[in-house]
């Protein structure tokens, strides 16, 4: 999973065969935002489909897309409910079928997929290296001393514990799930005994936000299995999304009250994780508004 994430997308997906024409629409317009030329936008655009395209094939359909702009690659990730690990075949890249995984491997510098409870993920990663990117995206592969790229702010969250860092990615990633659950049901025509307001706060999630890919998720399990308590964490994001973000995580908690009352799979969360989600999100406001980072306390401060 790629660390320094810049812009990360998730794709609205029309069901069945459309699914991968609608995404390589969004792929485009999206691409072309970012201001990637067009070599990366064609490859990218393939990777897409071929992946769509497997997931439509293997599982009746693709559950989400998303899109993450990084400081050296583009990386596309592909969900559906299929457990079934993808494998290349041994055709070659102008047989008529067969050839999407190896056509995967020839355009993207590496790819791989994850087995998960509801399904898989599917990713491939599109290197930067070699192209050069229009626009505003220009600068960020050499930000400046200042500590800021072109259009985007450097935020550091300094001394975050490991343990309880795993934690709440975990809590994010039930919801995430229980979610991408409720839509799906709701698609497919079944009688949900959920209220209508969960509903709509689950459709609001996936509408009004992009989810959060855990981009910091393999650099702390690394801190983990290394024995350290604490890591240091960087990201560049635009300003102004600390706003946002405290805009997302009051979604994320209305959400969870409804798990309290029994509607949901997922456990409400702890004290601490309910604590360090809004840390992070009032920490990220504060250097955005110019003070220096500050350590991420031990614990959840005294309430007077």
């Amino acid at each position: 999973m790629p660390v320094n994430v810049i812009q990360r997308a998730t794709l609205s997906l029309d069901p069945g065969a459309d699914g991968a024409s609608a995404a390589r629409r969004q792929t485009r317009a999206l691409l072309d935002q970012w201001g990637c030329d067009d070599a990366l936008v064609d490859d990218t655009l393939l990777v897409v489909s071929e992946l769509v395209a497997n997931a439509v094939l293997h599982a009746g359909n693709a559950v989400s897309v998303a899109l993450v702009l990084c400081q050296d690659r583009v990386r596309v990730e592909v969900a559906d409910r299929s457990r079934v690990l993808p494998a290349p075949s041994s055709y070659d890249l102008d047989a008529h079928t067969g050839r999407g995984l190896t056509l995967v491997g020839a355009l993207t510098e590496r790819w791989g997929a994850e087995s998960h409870d509801s399904g898989k993920l599917v990713w491939a990663e599109v290197s930067l290296t070699g192209r050069v990117l229009d626009g505003p995206a220009e600068p960020v592969t050499a930000p400046p001393s200042g500590g800021r790229t072109e259009g985007l702010d450097q935020i550091r969250f300094l001394d975050v514990s490991v343990a309880d860092y795993l934690a709440l990615q975990e809590q994010n990633d039930a919801i995430s799930r229980d979610v991408d659950l409720l839509l799906i049901g709701q698609s497919e025509g079944l009688h949900l005994p959920v209220p209508d307001g969960l509903l709509a706060a689950a459709h609001r999630l996936r509408d009004r936000f992009e989810v959060p890919a855990g981009s910091f998720r393999l650099v702390v399990l690394a801190a983990a299995d290394a024995g350290n308590r604490s890591i240091d964490l960087e990201a560049y994001m635009p300003p102004g999304v600390g706003r946002m973000a405290r805009a997302y995580v009051d979604l994320l908690e209305e959400i969870e009250d409804y798990a309290r009352q029994g509607y949901l799979f997922i456990d409400p969360p702890g004290p601490q994780t309910v604590w360090m989600r809004r840390w992070f999100v009032e920490e990220l406001i504060r250097q955005q508004d110019g003070i220096a980072p500050a350590p991420m306390p031990p614990e959840p401060p005294a309430r007077s």
